[in-house]
């Protein structure tokens, strides 16, 4: 399986690739035209590693991370506590979790 680095530079490459021998007319010069069509195409980064409390004290509220035994948890809406994901009678909440954690979802607003 290919990594995200080797999977980036191949729809980089299948740019390059349609260059033929018109001088690249129609490719994107621009670094940001390039990201689009490389968006587009459906790369995506890596998921986000957590490794230390502090940076998983910096989570926003409502995040949710996977943890080593592959535990989904949410951060409850006050960002103080972890709930299972589970969901329903059986959510258990804890005051802390294993790292590292891979984040799985995170809102756009931090916590302040």
């Amino acid at each position: 399986m290919a990594s995200d680095r080797e999977s980036l530079a191949a729809l980089i490459e299948d740019l390059g690739e349609w260059c033929g021998t018109d001088g690249c007319a129609g490719i994107p010069r621009d670094a940001d035209e390039i990201v689009a069509v490389v968006v587009k195409a459906g790369w995506r980064p890596a998921a986000r590693v957590i490794e230390t409390a502090a940076a998983l004290d910096g989570l926003p509220a409502d995040s949710v991370v996977l943890d080593p035994g592959g535990v989904a948890w949410q951060l409850d809406s006050e960002g103080h506590r972890w709930a299972s994901a589970c969901g329903g009678p059986r959510r258990v909440y804890v005051d802390g979790i294993d790292l590292p954690v891979t984040v799985l979802w995170q809102p756009e607003v931090s916590r302040g």
